[in-house]
């Protein structure tokens, strides 16, 4: 399937928002196992609910209302990821888990040995880093999407 340029952004507008959510919470894998998770939900309550729901937990853990800034943030991340739930609607768990690796993978974020954690989280088996990288460029190259870069991590060199 080609994509044509107005999608093309779309989709590289859709990242920098994701890549922004991953910053403004932090880089725990378990959050973003939680993210990947949240696509689902998401999909069935809508990002409205999700703010309310973050917002009632916000004001029971901090005992202050969230102010304003923070509540626009978290509603543009919310509708970013009901947007991609929806987009991946009937997708199966492993083609959200790549997706949702891959755009953390591309914008550097985690590593493949991170990314294989979270899909194995995910899907409940156990997944090595060289194995799910070789899925992801698989998943990649059948999509028409670049291939993730070459990367140095903790002192070694890998590759795609």
């Amino acid at each position: 399937m080609m994509e044509t340029p107005s999608t093309k952004e779309r989709r590289h507008e859709r990242q920098d928002l994701i890549v922004g959510l991953y910053k403004y919470l932090g880089k725990h894998l378990d959050m973003l196992i939680h993210q990947l998770s949240m696509l689902e939900t998401l999909q069935q309550i809508g990002a409205e609910h999700a703010l309310e729901i973050a917002e009632h937990g916000y004001v029971i853990v901090n005992h202050e209302p969230i102010d304003e800034i923070q509540r626009k943030i978290l509603l543009s991340h919310f509708l970013t990821l009901e947007e991609i739930a929806n987009e991946t609607e009937g997708a199966t768990p492993t083609e959200r888990a790549l997706s949702f690796t891959y755009v953390l993978l591309r914008k550097r974020l985690i590593s493949y040995e991170d990314a294989a954690y979270i899909a194995s989280q995910h899907l409940g088996k156990e997944l090595t880093a060289n194995a799910w990288r070789m899925k992801i460029s698989r998943w990649a190259e059948k999509k028409g999407y670049p291939q993730v870069e070459q990367r140095r991590l903790r002192g070694k060199k890998t590759t795609e």
